[in-house]
């Protein structure tokens, strides 16, 4: 089950964290292709998608992809260098074929979203998980 969508950012994914869909989320940094993980149970992506212990299965797309794959930053880690990055048309294909062989994975659909949005997600879960309170102040 693959499919992708528009690059435009979904309103709730700034704010309400518990009204997420269950799908992958990417977008490019640089050289690194950057994926939050939904969890399967509760609201959110995981904290640690690939963690400090193995995964076959993320092995054999790592190998199949040619890169490697990290993960205990909150989302994970593609890291393929400047070989597919630079190039706009490798790019799309490697991007094409990353994301259809982790939405085959997890089984979940797939969507890019812009770079900030992501770093915003990641943001939103960690003062959430540490019990920051984000809300703006009115000034006295």
């Amino acid at each position: 089950m693959t499919t992708t969508g528009p690059i435009i950012a979904k309103p709730e994914y700034q704010v309400d964290m518990g009204e997420q869909t269950r799908e992958l989320l990417y977008s490019w940094s640089l050289s690194t292709l950057e994926v939050l993980v939904p969890k399967k149970r509760g609201e959110g992506f995981l904290a640690q998608p690939l963690g400090h212990h193995f995964n076959k299965s993320l092995c054999l797309i790592e190998t199949k992809l040619g890169c490697d794959i990290c993960g205990l930053e909150g989302h994970l880690e593609i890291q393929c260098g400047m070989k597919v990055a630079v190039y706009d048309d490798k790019r799309t294909e490697f991007t094409g074929r990353a994301m259809a062989l982790l939405s085959d994975h997890y089984g979940v659909p797939y969507r890019e979203i812009p770079r900030g949005e992501l770093y915003d997600i990641l943001a939103a879960q960690r003062d959430k998980r540490l019990g920051i309170n984000t809300e703006k102040r009115e000034p006295k």
